[in-house]
C-alpha cells in the first residue's frame, strides 16, 4: 500500500508542471553547450568555495573577478535565468513533499 502511493506520488511529479519546466529548460541549456560548461564550471567553482569555507571577500583578485564575469553573464541569459528558476521551484516543491512526509512521521 505505502509503495503503491509512493508510485502515484511519482507519477504526479512525472506529470508536474515543475517538473516539465525543468526538463524543457534543461534542454535548451543543453543545446547551448559553452553555455552549459561555463555554468557547470560556476556551479563547481561554489561549491568548492563552500567546501572550502572560503568566503567572496578573501579570494584572489583573479578568481573574484572571474566569478563576477561569470554572474554578470548569467544574469544577460534567458536559458540560464530559465534553468535556475525552473530547478529551484522543483527543488522547492521536492522539499516540500519531504518536509509533508517527516511531519507525518514524527506526528
Amino acid at each position: 500500500m505505502i509503495i503503491d502511493k509512493a508510485v502515484e506520488i511519482s507519477n504526479l511529479i512525472k506529470e508536474s508542471e515543475e517538473l516539465n519546466r525543468y526538463k524543457n529548460a534543461k534542454k535548451e541549456l543543453k543545446n547551448n553547450p559553452d553555455l552549459e560548461h561555463d555554468l557547470n564550471y560556476y556551479m563547481n567553482l561554489l561549491e568548492s568555495l563552500d567546501t572550502s569555507e572560503i568566503s567572496f571577500e578573501n579570494l584572489e583578485d583573479d578568481q573574484r573577478e572571474e566569478i563576477e564575469e561569470l554572474e554578470k553573464m548569467f544574469s544577460n541569459s534567458d536559458v540560464v535565468k530559465n534553468f535556475l528558476s525552473s530547478e529551484a521551484e522543483l527543488k522547492e516543491m521536492l522539499k516540500m513533499i519531504n518536509k509533508i512526509i517527516n511531519q507525518a512521521m514524527n506526528r
